[in-house]
């Protein structure tokens, strides 16, 4: 009895923890800054949606969101595609060199050219300042290729092999049979594309750092964060909120921005969470 008490209280600390973190986030940007004394919140001060009204009132607010909803969406897909067909070609005991190729993949997994030759050749690519910079590089990703071979790897061969005698083709037995049964692995590999392409700001700084219609809102808030003067409050005033009284700082405008971004991978999440965890169970049997 006493052990389950000692389990439950620390258990609960924990969870605290956890979630106050994200729950200050949302207490400071819903709160009247100019009421607020104490640091801890438990609840709004003076309940003020200012900041998300400045935020959601400035263009390339709107602009970067829809270039990270492209981007996740575009980036993920074709990563499925591709990732997927070469983790079923991975598979196959008739892929010539197949030994070679999967050491290849996986050593390239732990050894890169560096970030110079990296730039220089998405450079050379054509893919600087442009959106395709987000989508083709994260194309062929290795570890998701691994986990799908994986996955592949524990389902039946004769499932292959009854598309082949009624005349199909790989094509069509990795469409009509392996793609639909791969449902918990792809969902788990979507879900971490997704994530990365949400959260991603460097590559952006990186190749896209002079293109402002392609900026993230990952990047915005990346800028927010580290530059000295952050989002200018008094261009949002104007901007936004001219003649009406804003009582909020650069620091409610941080938070409604990070609240902003972190909320659709949060509401996102749960719907996945049964895939994610079958699909990598399932995946990590055989690797």
């Amino acid at each position: 009895m006493a052990f389950d008490i000692i389990l439950v209280v620390v258990m609960s600390a924990i969870a605290v923890l956890m979630i106050y973190p994200f729950l200050y986030l949302l207490l400071y940007s819903v709160s009247d800054v100019s009421k607020l004394k104490f640091p801890i919140l438990i609840f709004p001060v003076g309940f003020n949606l200012d900041s998300y009204a400045s935020i959601l009132r400035v263009n390339s607010i709107l602009q970067a969101a829809m270039v990270s909803v492209a981007r996740c969406v575009v980036g993920s897909l074709g990563m499925l595609i591709v990732s997927g067909m070469a983790g079923y070609v991975l598979t196959r005991q008739d892929l010539v060199f197949k030994n070679a190729i999967r050491v290849y993949l996986v050593f390239s997994m732990y050894v890169s050219a560096g970030l110079i030759p990296g730039y220089l050749n998405i450079k050379n690519l054509g893919l600087t300042n442009s959106f395709w910079v987000y989508v083709v590089p994260g194309l062929a990703n290795i570890g998701n290729m691994i986990l799908i071979r994986a996955f592949i790897s524990n389902m039946p061969k004769e499932l292959v092999e009854s598309v082949k005698i009624d005349g199909g083709s790989d094509l069509t037995a990795y469409l009509r049979i392996i793609l639909p049964l791969s449902l918990p692995i792809n969902a788990a590999v979507v879900l971490f594309a997704i994530i990365g392409g949400w959260n991603s700001y460097f590559d952006v700084s990186l190749y896209n750092g002079n293109t402002p219609e392609l900026y993230t809102l990952s990047f915005i808030l990346y800028v927010q964060l580290t530059s000295a003067t952050n989002i200018s409050l008094e261009k949002l005033k104007e901007m936004a909120l001219l003649g009406q009284t804003v009582k909020l700082n650069n620091q409610s405008l941080t938070m409604a921005l990070t609240v902003i971004l972190i909320t659709p991978m949060m509401c996102m999440y749960p719907f996945m969470q049964k895939y994610f965890a079958s699909g990598l169970l399932i995946g990590s049997m055989k690797l």
